[in-house]
């Protein structure tokens, strides 16, 4: 999809200077440190660099010059846009810098440097819109803005506009437009959102008391499929085939945690075309998700998570936002599809070896391997299979990366043909 920008639409209504912010008196020049924030993803101000992975950008270059100057070392954090001023009165961080308006109400809390870059607001509509061509046109319509920004302010100003707020991530995410299978949508509330932003989203709900409930939160919307069914009994690749032209999809999912770990694997194993899973967990099984070697939290459901996907926990959510409150916390974790998995001949081999490493994990692989059915083999040949790939005969499943699990399998299945 296409998209069009109209620059000068709003430039009666837009003072905007992009600044450098500091919180009241909190930096001096005895700290070694600076604690700054940004938000990056405002190219060219601010970015992720595509092949380092490094923040970068006009904002990154200033601050790291300023800071240069007065010989101290910038710590950036990159952060929501509009958790920015909130960061700086807490005194979470000392400097925030993100091309951020100067405004009478943010100058009462913090101090603003003098303006270092003037800019206007803009707007972009879909390239074959020829409906949209002056502010007026914009009232009533469906506006996305991000969070917390003079964009904001002023679109909720113009009458009758269903104006929609949100981080810049997931706003750029609302403009690539693709189908989204919502899992356990409940009554809806949360789908709506998808809704908004998605090409077409198929809401699959197994209980028969809430479809009812869930057809009528979503009856304004023309882009959803409300699907009754077990999401362990439906056809999903079957689904994106005929649905969605087979193109990759994003699955979202809310559910009961006890019944999240089969259905996130039995998505991933029956290789259901998906660009990204995002789900919220318990916050401890968040944490095994994306575990590294070594760590107490690294396991058999780690390595399985990561041979399919990158593990992102992308906010960890308190028992206190809940009621009734849980004993447990939760986090929301972002599994985006590898583009270049892992190779390995044997899957199901390998994943036979990494449940056997990890059944008994103070035990070193010889003999968790001797007790897997089919490889046929003594220790003393288990050993030297490990040896063959550059592995100590004494070594544990537990300190094994995933590409050694990997070349582990492809040995065996060799040594065994």
């Amino acid at each position: 999809m296409k998209f069009k920008k109209i620059a000068a639409l709003l430039g009666a209504f837009t003072i905007a200077s992009s600044l450098f912010i500091a919180g009241c008196g909190n930096t001096s020049n005895s700290q070694k440190t600076w604690r700054v924030g940004t938000d990056a993803t405002y190219a060219p101000f601010g970015f992720k660099d595509k092949d380092s992975g490094k923040l970068a950008g006009f904002d990154i270059d200033i601050i790291n010059a300023i800071a240069q100057e007065e010989g101290i070392e910038a710590d950036i954090q990159n952060l929501n846009f509009d958790a920015l001023l909130p960061a700086l009165q807490s005194n979470t961080i000392d400097i925030a810098i993100s091309d951020m308006t100067i405004s009478e109400d943010r100058a009462k809390s913090v101090d603003f440097s003098k303006p270092y870059y003037i800019a206007g607001n803009g707007l972009v509509v879909n390239i074959d819109n020829t409906t949209i061509n002056s502010f007026k046109d914009l009232e009533g319509k469906r506006i996305g803005v991000s969070i917390g920004s003079t964009g904001a302010e002023i679109a909720s100003k113009i009458p009758n506009a269903d104006v929609h707020q949100f981080n810049m991530k997931s706003l750029e995410a609302c403009l690539k437009w693709c189908d989204v299978v919502a899992i356990g949508p409940g009554i809806g509330t949360l789908t709506q959102y998808l809704c908004e932003s998605a090409k077409h989203v198929f809401a699959v709900e197994i209980d028969d008391n809430l479809i009812p409930i869930l057809q009528d939160t979503l009856s304004a919307y023309d882009n959803v499929t409300v699907i009754h069914n077990d999401v362990l009994k439906l056809d999903i690749n079957k689904l994106v085939e005929e649905k969605c032209e087979g193109k990759r999809i994003k699955v979202v999912a809310n559910l009961p945690y006890y019944i999240t770990t089969p259905i996130l694997m039995g998505l991933f194993e029956s290789h259901v075309p998906m660009e990204s899973v995002t789900v919220m967990v318990q916050k401890e099984v968040a944490q095994r998700m994306q575990a590294l070697p070594g760590g107490k939290d690294y396991g058999a459901l780690s390595l399985a998570v990561q041979f399919y996907a990158e593990p992102y926990i992308v906010a960890n959510v308190p028992p206190n936002c809940f009621m009734p409150r849980p004993n447990v916390g939760s986090a929301v974790i972002r599994l985006t599809s590898h583009k270049k998995p892992v190779a390995v001949k044997n899957e199901k081999l390998m994943f036979d070896i990494i449940r056997a490493s990890f059944n008994q994990r103070r035990k070193t692989l010889v003999n968790g391997l001797y007790n897997v059915g089919g490889l046929n083999k003594s220790k003393e040949e288990l050993a030297a299979v490990l040896e063959s790939i550059g592995l100590a005969a004494n070594v544990r499943g537990e300190t094994l990366t995933l590409e050694q699990f990997a070349a582990l399998s492809d040995a065996l299945s060799k040594s065994a043909n």
